[in-house]
């Protein structure tokens, strides 16, 4: 697509790759995703949508641990000009980080 628009455009461009980390996903009915779920579903009677994310983000880094991606932030607001985040969602996701310390610390 990039090579469709750049001729378009009358564009001449070099693209290089410099590195590549490989995405990392998590089983689905993990002992996270699941309490991170719960804790959805019994702090704000939602049932939460488990998505592989699009995106990369730092569990790439981690190694091979369970991970999930999950805050307060609204997806199209992340790292664009004017980023914000509603204090309500900090709210709702602190709820829920609570939720998640608590139940977890119970199977240490």
């Amino acid at each position: 697509i990039i090579d469709e628009i750049a001729k378009e455009l009358g564009v001449n461009y070099e693209f290089e790759i410099k590195s590549y980390v490989p995405g990392s996903t998590s089983p689905s009915d993990s002992n996270l995703v699941n309490t991170l779920s719960s804790c959805v579903n019994s702090t704000l009677n939602l049932n939460p949508k488990k998505l592989i994310a699009d995106i990369r983000y730092d569990a790439v880094f981690y190694g091979k641990i369970n991970s999930a991606n999950f805050g307060p932030g609204e997806p199209d607001q992340a790292h664009v000009p004017n980023e914000f985040v509603d204090i309500r969602n900090i709210e709702k996701s602190s709820l829920i980080y609570e939720c998640m310390m608590k139940v977890m610390s119970k199977n240490v």
